[in-house]
């Protein structure tokens, strides 16, 4: 415990966190509020280069 948080406090944390990304791609993404081409701009980005 480097920063002395205890392991099941962080994994309620992390646990919060994915349910708020669920809630926020619901609400944005599947309600038609994002703009997609955005996330498509950025797909190189975020994919493995081919080689």
């Amino acid at each position: 415990m480097a920063f002395k948080i205890d392991e099941r406090t962080l994994a309620d944390w992390l646990n919060e966190a994915g349910e708020h990304a669920v809630r926020v791609q619901d609400h944005l993404a599947c309600q038609g509020q994002l703009d997609l081409g955005q996330v498509y701009d950025r797909m190189p980005l975020l994919l493995p280069q081919n080689r």
